[in-house]
């Protein structure tokens, strides 16, 4: 989760700014820089593993949501209904259960898929 949210780890970008990536291109689609805002958010390699949260959220999760997913509501902003308190708060533990889960999954598998190409032989293709 670290990596995501500082931008530190397996991005071309943050490979290529100490000469570990030969671009900070995305190796999985044709964006010009590879970040952690693009592969969490806007890659569509990784559209599966957001696949859950966006049913959650009924959208494509955006950087936007983060702070909400990972903040949680103030409590003295819930509604007084007990009721109703629970429902937004079970739904909010969801969201950033699986927003997490995302991350994990998505970072291991970039993770893996980079020490591949590590790895490999330079004119071999990436994943």
């Amino acid at each position: 989760m670290v990596q995501a949210l500082t931008n530190n780890g397996c991005f071309q970008k943050y490979l290529w700014d100490r000469d570990r990536a030969q671009s900070p291109a995305c190796v999985h689609c044709t964006a010009e820089v590879d970040d952690a805002e693009h592969t969490t958010f806007v890659c569509p390699f990784w559209n599966e593993a957001r696949s859950e949260l966006s049913q959650l959220l009924r959208r494509q999760p955006r950087l936007g949501d983060v702070t909400d997913l990972l903040c949680r509501p103030i409590p003295d902003e819930l509604p007084a209904n007990p009721i109703q308190r629970q429902k937004i708060q079970e739904a909010v533990t969801r969201m950033a259960d699986s927003f997490s889960r995302m991350i994990e999954s998505i970072m291991s598998c970039k993770e893996d898929l980079e020490r591949r190409r590590q790895g490999a032989p330079a004119a071999a293709v990436a994943d």
